[in-house]
């Protein structure tokens, strides 16, 4: 049976080991790669400690937070896209494709 009250305090203490991680993952500016490992790192030796279900719910808190995190750091989408925004390389791309091409797709 599952033992909620012996779970919760390594929930919580993971938990909180996981936004720790994805802070300072952010603040460095790591790439979503690297984080992952940060986060494969850290479920491994949490699981250590206890049972399939305490890996079952850090590796979902961890896909929440991955999903969230783009990797860009904390300089924002100018590291990533060269200084240009998502929405001015989209329109860049599409500006191009009408003009080699004579209209819109």
């Amino acid at each position: 049976m599952l033992n909620v009250r012996s779970l919760a305090p390594l929930w919580a203490v993971g938990s909180a080991a996981l936004a720790l991680a994805t802070w300072v993952c952010f603040q460095v500016g790591l790439n979503s790669a690297t984080t992952g490992y940060v986060f494969l790192i850290i479920i491994v030796l949490l699981s250590i400690m206890d049972s399939l279900i305490s890996s079952i719910f850090f590796s979902v808190i961890a896909v929440g937070v991955a999903s969230r995190y783009d990797g860009r750091g904390a300089r924002g989408r100018h590291l990533a896209s060269g200084g240009v925004s998502d929405g001015q390389a989209k329109r860049g791309t599409t500006e191009q494709h009408e003009n080699h091409i004579g209209g819109p797709y």
